[in-house]
């Protein structure tokens, strides 16, 4: 079966996404300084598989990576909202060595 994505009010380019929309505490509903910004926030995870190819003798193991604009995947408060809390929750050497530290500070705006 193919694969179907879809996905709707990304909003790529609006700059008023950014200053404009808020929140009925008056909290910016996205947190970038400006459309570029959010444009170019991209996220990206990856999962494991595995397949047979002779049944049994072979396999094959698979890490399949999926990257996507940040906008377009984490789509709802309660997705950003974990995104954020996993990105806080590491230690300044992961946050080095995946270089995420400028992603967590605008990840931290809000």
């Amino acid at each position: 079966m193919p694969a179907i994505w879809l996905t709707s009010d990304t909003h790529f380019g609006h700059e008023k996404t950014c200053t404009v929309f808020t929140r009925a505490d008056g909290t910016p509903l996205r947190p970038f300084a400006s459309a570029e910004e959010m444009d170019d926030l991209w996220f990206r995870y990856e999962y494991q598989t595995f397949d047979t190819v002779i049944a049994g003798e072979t396999s094959v193991f698979l890490v399949k990576t999926v990257t996507k604009p940040y906008q377009q995947y984490v789509d709802t408060d309660q997705k950003h909202e974990i995104v954020r809390r996993v990105i806080n929750s590491m230690s300044d050497a992961v946050l080095t060595y995946k270089n995420l530290h400028e992603v967590r500070d605008i990840l931290n705006r809000t």
